[in-house]
């Protein structure tokens, strides 16, 4: 049965101290029971409480952050399955893979161009929100790494199939907090005890749910916490399926092992077909997509997606009505009036 805002409330301290961002403890306690707010946004909860209220009160969707600083990125913590029921809270961030097979030269250039990959569209700056290294058959993972840590101005994924590489490349950036991604069937063990003793994040890779559960449970129980259910595009429509599976299972059914952010890896063959699946994917359910491509032609047409699925439907666009300037005006400029 679900907890009710009254009962949160009364094991809250009913001080209204706002350090929650909230103007009452009974607005705060409507959101926890909403699963819009965790119990542990009350700085001044009582451990009693927590122990009591953690696990129903906590929202159906883990909140993981990648990075520290200003360069973090937050995914994960969604409440609904359609926009029109509330809204969509954090948008997909477009993560750009530098790979393996690139020189250390070719890679710190890519690594720049990522930096510099931001669009202003309507008034808003749009831009990708990390950079995906990949480090199977680098020579040197955690060098290699660290060099281009140091030249990213973003929140950083550590990707690959070598668990060894893994390991080095995100123990060199272990203070960064990058996403460790992925684990298998045959890793998870070795990497979600790194993941926990690192405190860094974990991806967790299978093509089927209910291993994926069995495998978020083994992570949990390794002291990993900060997880991200992964998907690659071997099959699209399967992987769509999955998807939308995974996210009614953790909003409409509260099933925990499922409840977590998601992570696709848009390997395709063409970049124009990169393109589509990545607008497909930001759209439904991808709390983070990794693509090869950095043409703005590539990038941008993702990113349009994503700014036009993630606003707030309960909040109509409008425009500013003053004098705007097109170009460099005199006064025999013409003038352009619009409603």
């Amino acid at each position: 049965m679900a907890i009710t805002g009254m009962q949160i409330y009364k094991l809250l301290p009913k001080t209204n101290c706002k350090d929650c961002g909230l103007p009452t403890c009974m607005a705060f306690a409507m959101q926890v029971a909403a699963k819009q707010r965790a119990l542990t946004d009350c700085p001044h909860i009582s451990e009693e409480a927590k122990s009591q209220l953690a696990e129903a009160s906590a929202p159906p969707m883990r909140l993981v952050k990648i990075g520290t600083g200003d360069k973090m990125f937050e995914t994960g913590q969604e409440t609904v399955m359609f926009r029109h029921e509330e809204k969509f809270h954090r948008p997909c961030g477009i993560a750009v893979k530098i790979e393996s097979s690139l020189s250390d030269d070719d890679a710190l250039k890519k690594a720049e161009m990522i930096n510099n990959s931001k669009f202003v569209r309507v008034g808003e700056e749009i831009k990708v929100s990390l950079a995906a290294i990949e480090v199977d058959g680098a020579s040197d993972p955690a060098g290699r790494t660290k060099k281009l840590a140091e030249k990213l101005n973003l929140p950083i994924i550590v990707m690959g199939n070598d668990q060894q590489a893994l390991k080095s490349a995100a123990e060199a950036i272990k203070e960064l907090k990058p996403l460790l991604h992925y684990a298998t069937s045959q890793t998870i063990d070795s990497l979600a005890e790194f993941a926990a003793s690192s405190k860094i994040p974990l991806s967790i890779k299978s093509s089927n749910l209910e291993e994926l559960a069995d495998l978020t449970s083994k992570a949990k129980e390794k002291g990993a916490e900060d997880l991200l259910l992964a998907f690659d595009l071997d099959n699209p429509g399967e992987t769509l399926r999955n998807l939308t599976i995974a996210r009614r299972a953790a909003l409409r059914k509260n099933f925990r092992a499922l409840g977590y952010p998601t992570i696709v890896d848009i390997n395709a063959d063409s970049p124009e077909y990169e393109t589509v699946m990545g607008g497909i994917f930001a759209a439904k359910y991808a709390g983070i997509i990794v693509i090869n491509g950095l043409g703005p032609w590539e990038i941008l047409p993702i990113l349009t997606v994503v700014q036009n699925v993630y606003t707030d439907p309960q909040v109509p666009n409008t425009v500013e009505a003053k004098l705007y300037e097109i170009g460099n005006p005199g006064p025999d400029s013409p003038v352009m009036f619009t409603t």
